[in-house]
């Protein structure tokens, strides 16, 4: 008799190449490292993504147009994310210049405004600088009200961290950096758990 010969694990994908840390394929390379240190666990996330259509934003509306706060977790599985990060201050305030997908949910300047762009350029703006219509035309795909900037240019912006007490205040937290077009960091932390 002849042994069966096993059956490799398909892949999800054609082209894809996934590994505990890592996640590849034609137009998304994702690379996420653990790191611990002084009692904290953060994640760092390096990005590249070379078509902006896999850049999708999660919504926190129920179907009555309501505010639901919901877990990371459980937004990512409900939008089959590959990386998934903590929500911006819409979330908490239904305020800002908050757009989703190309789409204009809330028009309402407030805060600092994270803007991504179809050609993968990433922005910061003032909340007050443009309103969200404004920024669509600009060509704003997702912007992300938060604050404060702590780095500008390559460095640290000393004003904004002096008597911010966000900063003295255990929460998650998620830091985001921008390379070039379609390179971001993301970096999240939990904030409430000691490791």
């Amino acid at each position: 008799t002849v042994a069966p010969t096993p059956t490799p694990s398909p892949t999800p994908f054609e082209g894809v190449v996934i590994t505990e840390k890592s996640y590849r394929s034609e137009n998304v390379d994702i690379k996420v490292e653990k790191i611990s240190e002084k009692n904290v666990t953060f994640y760092v996330a390096d990005i590249k993504i070379k078509n902006m259509s896999y850049i999708k934003t999660g919504d926190y509306r129920n179907d009555n147009n309501q505010l639901v706060r919901r877990s990371v977790v459980k937004t990512a599985r409900q939008h089959d994310a590959i990386v998934a990060i903590n929500t911006d201050y819409y979330t908490y305030r239904d305020s800002g210049n908050i757009i989703r997908n190309g789409k204009v949910i809330i028009n309402d300047g407030w805060g600092d405004v994270l803007c991504i762009f179809a050609d993968g350029r990433m922005e910061v703006y003032n909340g007050f600088d443009y309103t969200a219509y404004e920024l669509v035309e600009m060509g704003v795909i997702d912007s992300f009200t938060f604050g404060p900037i702590l780095i500008r240019d390559g460095a640290l912006i000393e004003e904004n961290l002096r008597g911010n007490s966000l900063k003295e205040v255990k929460h998650p937290r998620t830091g985001i950096g921008y390379y070039s077009p379609g390179h971001y960091l993301f970096v999240t932390v939990d904030g409430r758990k000691e490791e």
